[in-house]
């Protein structure tokens, strides 16, 4: 699932991009939108772990304006795509300075936001492969996954085992091992997966990774985890 922002203060028109943006959306991946009518609203949610890939905002918000929140964000959380929606020419200038994706002006919305959106998203699909966005300790931070040995469920957090570190998320084992999106992950027990490039030694009940640590294997998936070794030796 991609996770969008859409800051836009006027509610009717927050409706209308709403609609039009689930409208002109292309990718198989699903589109969750969480609509915010002040910057401050969806700041405080960013700071109090709300997950967002994709900001779409407008510029011109009672309170703190666009281009503020978007430099507040760039602090906290630099990883996620911005891009401004609004009526005005006057901040293109500040809005690249930041960074920002694409500066769009509402009357051109309908031909350059699809291919935006579209473009935004194929990426997003394409880093999630290699990186996982997560929170600890109350900061984002970037975990790439080609560096996990394993990751396991620890009560409602899952844990990540790394080569010199441990990191951990709140979230589900599921979840997380639907949106790695397979190969090389394996799942080897009800509460482990594994990174099955880094697989030394397999035994009737235990996978031994590169780094020393045994993770338990059941019976029942013991077949498809020898069968990712087996992808992993022919350089599949």
């Amino acid at each position: 699932m991609i996770r969008l922002a859409l800051v836009e203060d006027d509610s009717r028109l927050a409706k209308l991009e709403k609609d039009y943006i689930r409208q002109v959306w292309e990718l198989e991946e699903d589109l969750d939108i969480q609509m915010f009518d002040r910057a401050e609203h969806f700041l405080e949610d960013v700071k109090n772990g709300a997950g967002f890939d994709i900001l779409i905002a407008d510029i011109e918000l009672p309170g703190m304006n666009g281009i503020r929140m978007g430099q507040s964000l760039r602090e906290k959380n630099g990883d996620m795509t911005v891009i401004f929606l609004t009526a005005h020419d006057g901040f293109a200038l500040e809005s690249y300075q930041m960074n920002a994706r694409q500066y769009i002006l509402k009357s051109e919305m309908h031909r350059r936001l699809p291919e935006v959106l579209n473009a935004a998203g194929r990426e997003i699909c394409r880093e999630r492969k290699n990186f996982r966005l997560i929170q600890e300790n109350g900061e984002m931070k970037r975990l790439c996954m080609d560096e996990v040995l394993y990751f396991s469920k620890e009560g409602k957090y899952v844990k990540y085992t790394l080569k010199k570190e441990t990191v951990r998320e709140r979230a589900s084992l599921e979840t997380v091992l639907e949106e790695t999106g397979g190969y090389p992950f394996v799942k080897t027990e009800r509460g482990f997966v594994v990174n099955a490039r880094f697989i030394v030694k397999i035994t009737e009940d235990t996978v031994y990774l590169g780094n020393g640590d045994a993770v338990p294997v059941s019976r029942r998936l013991l077949p498809r985890v020898k069968q990712e070794i087996t992808r992993k030796r022919s350089g599949l």
